[in-house]
């Protein structure tokens, strides 16, 4: 096949040879692990995390972020404008919390930012800042509803304890 497609001149096969394999899983994370909406981490990147951590055992803290009663909002205002506020919601808790949006390796006391399903954000963190981090939420969470007008919630889901093995058996369900 190779031999004869050269010979026709129709496809040059060589390029394929020098494909990195760590931009083909760049790529591959940026899609499997993004939500389609926000382009935040998604839930799947939140349990990969927690499961690297597990092995590596880590101590987190995860807390759920929540949008209240955003099936509400999404009647009232259309599917839009509930689109438009999740984008407003992630900006806002990813520039507060100075998260990054790449899928890189757990780092301790480097706060991550994901969205899970519609309403749901979470804060994750290796390493054990509980009191600061509960502190940080609060002031965070306060500004968050002036600024944007929206009632938002959120509770611990991790306080700070190491992470098990089955940790998706754990909170799984949760997220």
């Amino acid at each position: 096949f190779k031999k004869n497609i050269y010979e026709f001149g129709i496809l040059d096969l060589n390029h394929l040879l020098e494909f990195s394999y760590p931009e083909l899983e760049k790529r591959r994370n940026s899609f499997h692990f993004k939500h389609h909406i926000t382009n935040m981490l998604n839930k799947d990147a939140l349990l990969n995390f927690l499961r690297k951590g597990a092995e590596r055992d880590e101590a987190a803290f995860l807390a759920e972020i929540n949008i209240c009663e955003f099936s509400q909002y999404n009647k009232t205002y259309g599917l839009a404008n509930g689109d438009k506020l999740l984008n407003k919601v992630a900006i806002f808790l990813t520039d507060k919390f100075k998260s990054s949006n790449e899928f890189e390796a757990p780092l301790h006391h480097h706060i991550y930012i994901f969205h899970g399903y519609a309403d749901k954000f979470y804060l994750l963190e290796f390493g054990f800042r509980d009191l600061y981090l509960k502190e940080l939420l609060d002031k965070t969470i306060k500004e968050a509803q002036e600024l944007l007008s929206i009632p938002l919630h959120w509770k611990v889901l991790l306080h700070g304890e190491k992470i098990s093995m089955n940790i998706q058996n754990k909170i799984g369900h949760l997220l």
